[in-house]
């Protein structure tokens, strides 16, 4: 008797404890193979220089410096069609990419220039296969021709899968987005390994790599944060929305790069340049919040947002001398930008 009286509560017990138990959800890469999705990539940038002051072997040569002409404005529109060929293990094992449309302008001061090279892309098709043997994918034309070495330059993930969690998650959950993972995102379909160096001299190529790397590692100090805000309806598809904060204050240290360069310099002048790097940095404070909307169901993204805020300050103390002559160089300088990023999936 006392048995069936434990099973009868047990049986009232449990809708209750169903209830109570917080409902998980995959937001997890998994598109069906053969599923096409197109992809508007927006990006939207601002920088202008805010403040300066220079010196010249004492002199001040502030007023010299046209402020209101500092000013740089980016924009870039990219559609794209991908279909997913084959999928597995979380990642498109073979991968068609169209390049339907592509837009860009910058303006810098009054000079207006484009990004020529990725404008090249449009009307492309490039396949991506994954090597399991290298374990990375085998890039080419499909059914077209092109500049090789841009294909080089191009990753296959324009999903933006690092800011995906590694696990279900419920609605509150949060985990970290490492630097690689970050600028994978913020540099969307591109290899940030093959940077490209544009018409740099072969003999700056080792200082200007160096450089890159730096940069590259200015990541290491800025934190990413995403937390799981549960689900919602998205044009009648289940989604699941991931709220996004970034922020930091990443430095870095100019003097070896600046002295390499100018050695560099003399070296192709014959000149003997003799340089003292007292101050070199270059600060940032960076602050970007967003939110990526996510199919539950498709396993794809539906949409993405991202808003920055950067600030720069600049400091530099150098001495510079050839044939007998130097000068003294002291400069201060801030400057400030704010963008967006944007990912709308039709």
């Amino acid at each position: 008797m006392q048995s069936v009286r434990s099973f009868r509560s047990a049986l009232l017990v449990a809708p209750l404890c169903l209830a109570l138990t917080p409902v998980v959800d995959d937001v997890a890469f998994h598109p069906k193979d053969g599923t096409e999705v197109t992809k508007v990539f927006g990006n939207s940038m601002e920088f202008a220089l805010d403040d300066i002051t220079m010196s010249l072997d004492g002199n001040d040569m502030s007023d010299a410096i046209p402020i209101d002409q500092a000013q740089m404005t980016m924009e870039s529109s990219l559609t794209i069609t991908d279909k997913y060929i084959t999928v597995a293990e979380g990642r498109p094992t073979e991968l068609l990419r169209s390049f339907d449309a592509v837009d860009s302008s910058i303006e810098a001061g009054a000079e207006t220039t484009s990004n020529e090279e990725l404008e090249k892309l449009e009307g492309k098709k490039v396949s991506f296969k994954w090597n399991a043997d290298n374990k990375a994918y085998d890039v080419a034309y499909h059914e077209s021709d092109g500049d090789a070495e841009m294909l080089d330059r191009l990753a296959e993930d324009m999903d933006l899968r690092a800011l995906l969690p590694d696990r279900s998650v419920k609605e509150g959950d949060k985990w970290e987005v490492d630097a690689e993972g970050l600028m994978s995102v913020v540099f969307a379909g591109m290899r940030l390994d093959k940077l490209d160096m544009g018409d740099a001299p072969e003999e700056m190529a080792d200082v200007l790599e160096e450089m890159i790397g730096e940069v590259k590692r200015l990541g290491d100090d800025i934190k990413t944060v995403c937390e799981y805000k549960g689900t919602r309806d998205v044009d009648g598809k289940r989604c699941g929305a991931v709220a996004i904060k970034v922020e930091g204050k990443p430095s870095l240290d100019l003097a070896s790069f600046i002295t390499n360069i100018a050695k560099k310099q003399g070296e192709t002048m014959g000149v003997q340049i003799d340089i003292d790097v007292k101050k070199a940095t270059l600060a940032l404070e960076l602050d970007a919040t967003g939110e990526l909307v996510w199919i539950l169901g498709d396993g794809h993204v539906k949409s993405f947002q991202m808003t920055q805020n950067i600030n720069l300050n600049a400091e530099m103390d150098i001495t510079a001398g050839a044939q007998g002559q130097s000068q003294h160089v002291e400069m201060t300088a801030e400057a400030s930008g704010k963008g967006e990023m944007t990912v709308e999936t039709k």
